[in-house]
């Protein structure tokens, strides 16, 4: 946890990494909250047949909390933050003829009672699962409006038995996590890229590049993101990029996803494998965050 007063003591911003306790000040008037989920995993690749063996799915963004000038008396003098800690990518398949599997869910972020399960304002309240390569394409859930409950579009990038889709580019809030991309399935003649993972944009400016896929006789596993904070933008974590699959003619063995990076970051998927060899992980996602302003 820190917390960073302003020179002319207006208001107070407390960030919070870890699960923890936080104590309202005395002289608060209204509270603006921030929070991001932990990000999920990406799906492993599938242990299949040539051409029938598809790439897991990478990762969705992660939901968020958006509360702007809460009053201050609807908290308690002291409430618990919980940080969601991340999901980690889905397992290798080692069984012949057998999918991949699934990523696990990144947990909530919460401030008492408030969290993206509660949250009206919050347009990308949600899961954000990543399915396990399969003899199809591998599907990855999007978030959705809980207005609406149409899908915002910021879904990760599907498995497939070609190249991996690539993660969709955060154009919108600039605290929602990045996508990642999706695996790459097995064929014996032509290698599979896995997919990138997708920027953050913000007024037509990209803050964070695509993190690249993997591709089999060249860098086989997806690249792990690199996230520094630039700006002083509360921006959550870029995605990892897809696995490349299994090409018996460019490589022995399948990639595995990129692990995310920053807060709420997402995992790429993991590459499809011909049968007799171990398919490519899911990439981990990273836990997430919670900023809290007080103003005075």
């Amino acid at each position: 946890m820190a917390t960073q007063n302003d020179i002319n003591g207006s208001c107070i911003l407390t960030t919070f990494t870890s699960s923890g306790t936080w104590n309202i000040n005395v002289r608060t008037k209204s509270v603006f909250i921030i929070g991001i989920n932990g990000g999920s995993g990406g799906g492993s690749g599938r242990q299949g047949g040539d051409t029938a063996a598809g790439g897991g799915a990478g990762a969705s963004a992660s939901p968020y909390i958006f509360f702007p000038h809460v009053p201050s008396f609807i908290f308690n003098s002291s409430e618990t933050i919980t940080i969601g800690t991340k999901g980690t990518g889905g397992l290798t398949q080692s069984s012949t003829n057998s999918d991949g599997n699934m990523g696990g869910l990144g947990n909530i972020t919460s401030i008492g009672n408030l969290s993206t399960t509660q949250n009206a304002l919050n347009p990308a309240g949600g899961t954000n699962g990543s399915a396990g390569g399969n003899t199809a394409s591998a599907l990855t859930a999007a978030p959705f409006d809980k207005n609406t409950g149409l899908t915002t579009g910021q879904a990760g990038g599907q498995g497939s038995l070609t190249a991996g889709g690539n993660g969709q580019p955060n154009t919108g809030p600039i605290f929602t996590g990045g996508t990642s991309g999706g695996g790459g399935g097995a064929n014996s003649g032509t290698p599979q890229a896995g997919g990138t993972g997708g920027s953050i944009t913000y007024n037509s400016v990209t803050l964070y590049s695509t993190t690249n896929g993997g591709i089999s006789g060249g860098t086989i596993n997806g690249s792990n993101a690199s996230y520094t904070p630039s700006g002083g933008y509360m921006v959550a974590g870029l995605g990892g990029g897809g696995g490349g699959g299994q090409s018996t003619a460019g490589g022995a063995v399948a990639g595995n996803g990129g692990n995310g990076a920053g807060f709420g970051a997402t995992g790429g998927g993991g590459g499809g494998s011909i049968n007799g060899t171990t398919s490519g992980s899911g990439g981990n996602g990273t836990d997430g965050v919670l900023y809290i302003i007080e103003f005075f």
